[in-house]
């Protein structure tokens, strides 16, 4: 599941596009589950042995249906028909990290950080040189640890990588690139 995803379900008509806000969404619970949407709901959907796939439109990789006052994510409508209301501030994850999936055995209701730590548990966050605009690469780890070992001032040494002294001062305290740095610790 992305992090950009809005809690709840529905992202109101006309609002600006700005990150999840409490402001711009509305509870799915409001949306009026009536005869009407759901036969536009379930004619989206191809049920599989697996996944329930959602077949019309998406945002951001998630189905969505437009419903009287919005638009909701479908995997929110499918969790709300079958296990009730969203409880206030929990995401609806996917167990079988198919944004398009709306089997309801595959949702579940998690807080941002445990659904953080499902992601990074199934390795699916990208971090060092997986991530996109990446600058170090893990050979310039041990280059940076040694140099401020030898007494290199941060910002020096952030210069020469093309980083800040911010980022700098985090992988020597092993906050990021903690891999490389177990890694190195252990050899």
């Amino acid at each position: 599941m992305k992090c950009y995803n809005y809690p709840n379900g529905i992202r109101e008509t006309g609002t600006s596009v700005a990150p999840p806000s409490r402001s711009v969404t509305m509870e799915v619970a409001t949306v009026q589950l009536n005869s009407t949407v759901l036969s536009r709901f379930w004619a989206k959907v191809n049920k599989t042995d697996g996944c329930w796939l959602w077949t019309a439109s998406t945002k951001n990789g998630y189905g969505q249906l437009s419903v009287p006052g919005g638009v909701a994510y479908a995997h929110h409508i499918s969790y709300v028909i079958h296990h009730g209301p969203i409880p206030t501030g929990l995401y609806v994850c996917h167990t079988c990290d198919v944004q398009t999936c709306v089997n309801p055995a595959h949702l579940f209701a998690a807080t941002q950080r445990e659904n953080m730590r499902d992601m990074a548990l199934k390795g699916r966050s990208s971090h060092g040189e997986g991530r996109p605009c990446h600058k170090l690469t893990e050979s310039d780890i041990p280059i940076i640890l040694q140099m401020r070992a030898e007494g290199n001032k941060l910002r020096d040494i952030g210069d020469r990588f093309g980083v800040g002294a911010a980022t700098i001062s985090a992988i020597c305290l092993g906050r990021r690139w903690r891999i490389t740095q177990e890694t190195i610790w252990n050899s």
